[in-house]
């Protein structure tokens, strides 16, 4: 989670263990690779990325930056928001979920990521209407990101 809250909140960049050799040991790197996967070919850190103010969103904490065309989001479900139940064994998110951000009116192309596993989950289009897009979660455990970007007509 500190990985990815990094990025997702304007920091200078993801968060960093002082214990390297934990990171080796315990064959972490994947954490890093799924993050940098996620943000290749968006232009993610060049000027202009700022965190997207998001209205509350009940049991999930959410996470946004956009360049003002794309915008990159990361939900975590609060169940699971360190230290909650940091040693148990994550449970389904509630299935038919929507989440809603505050978007410019058009249609959109969201593409829902796996975290953990470091690939796409779903794509699917919506159209953001008086200045909110609306997308059903796809099925997830603890946490999931979303690329969206304006869809070309």
């Amino acid at each position: 989670q500190g990985v990815w809250a990094g990025i997702m909140c304007g920091t200078a960049g993801t968060c960093m263990s002082w214990w390297w050799e934990a990171i080796h040991e315990r064959k972490l790197h994947a954490i890093w690779k799924s993050v940098a996967g996620f943000i290749q070919g968006t232009g993610f850190g060049s000027p202009g990325w700022r965190p997207l103010p998001l209205p509350p969103s009940g049991s999930l904490a959410a996470y946004a930056m956009t360049d003002g065309k794309t915008t990159l989001l990361w939900l975590l479900d609060k169940r699971y928001e360190y230290p909650n139940n940091a040693t148990a064994e994550a449970q389904p998110f509630p299935p038919a979920t929507n989440f809603t951000l505050p978007l410019p009116d058009g249609p959109y192309h969201i593409t829902w990521y796996d975290t953990a596993a470091g690939k796409t989950l779903a794509t699917q289009t919506a159209q953001a209407a008086q200045a909110t897009l609306t997308s059903q979660l796809p099925p997830f455990k603890e946490d999931i990101a979303a690329k969206i970007s304006p869809k070309a007509p």
